[in-house]
């Protein structure tokens, strides 16, 4: 009787821990959706929840071969990529299964390529389990990574500039198209260079020329929430801050500055941005909403 409660307590004992190590790398929304965090592999995607959407694009995406020609004539297997996604993003499921179908109709090395998940969860936008993401300035999913001896060599942000087979092809041909999204990737590259007293200075003063590299106002929204998530909050502030400046006519530019500040705690700067936000958009229930939270806690003190 003892030896079975011992095998019945090791049994427990080891699908706790293997429950344990799953919850790190796997997580459920509110509406009961599955999605992966971390390393990711191939044969994950194969099973249920993921094999519903992936096994559609797999087998509906026509191969360029023409182009994949290109990529076996300039494939260097001392490229690796590594591919950042989030199996709760659109843009996701089809542009990694396609990577992925490319790789089997030519000659590139699937063990050279890493899978990797990421959070959308309030508070870890665009994160992974260990921030695996960190430093890497990704604010958009997918993003496709090549490096060749520690260096990165080319990137495809969300979709290819061209086509998959064609970018792939001109990354390893040493040619790396730049890829979608320059306002956000040159603010967060002055992030690195410059002190953040330059970079606002360079916002204020370069706002209208600076918009027309701008794809549309989700861009830095996107951007300034992820700094935000990472803890980033200065950064954030002059990314909405640019926002407002390129979009003025936009409520939800002012409602994320306001967001920001608020989190800093400066209610006064918040309140401004989102007193902006109602008059630009008086159907804005969410600026309504905190407005009245912030005066409530007022005059609870």
């Amino acid at each position: 009787m003892r030896i079975i409660l011992l095998i019945g307590a090791l049994s427990f004992l080891s699908l706790a821990q293997s429950f344990a190590q799953n919850e790190e790398n796997q997580y459920l929304t509110s509406k009961g959706d599955l999605h992966l965090l971390g390393t990711i592999s191939r044969s994950q995607l194969k099973e249920e929840p993921f094999s519903k959407w992936y096994n559609t694009v797999y087998e509906s995406y026509s191969i360029d071969e023409e182009r994949v020609e290109k990529v076996n004539e300039y494939y260097d297997e001392g490229i690796s990529v590594k591919i950042y996604l989030g199996t709760w993003c659109g843009d996701s499921k089809r542009e990694v299964t396609r990577f992925l179908k490319i790789v089997d109709h030519s000659i590139m090395n699937m063990n050279n390529v890493e899978l990797i998940g990421l959070d959308n969860r309030a508070g870890k936008m665009k994160q992974g389990p260990n921030r695996e993401e960190e430093g890497l300035n990704i604010h958009r999913v997918p993003t496709f990574l090549f490096y060749k001896d520690g260096e990165e060599v080319g990137r495809i942000v969300e979709g290819p500039v061209s086509s998959l087979e064609t970018d792939i092809a001109q990354i390893f041909a040493g040619l790396a198209p730049r890829p979608d999204y320059h306002l956000a990737n040159y603010l967060l590259t002055q992030f690195e260079e410059e002190s953040l007293d330059a970079v606002d200075t360079l916002i204020t003063k370069n706002a209208s020329f600076l918009r027309h590299y701008s794809k549309n106002e989700g861009e830095l929204n996107t951007l300034g929430y992820v700094l935000m998530d990472a803890g980033k909050y200065d950064q954030a502030i002059i990314v909405f801050r640019l926002n407002t400046l390129i979009y003025p006519e936009s409520g939800n530019t002012f409602d994320s500055l306001g967001e920001a500040y608020l989190r800093v705690g400066d209610s006064a700067l918040a309140t401004t941005n989102y007193l902006k936000s109602l008059q630009l958009d008086a159907t804005n229930e969410n600026a309504t909403k905190v407005l009245l939270a912030m005066l409530k806690d007022k005059e609870s003190r």
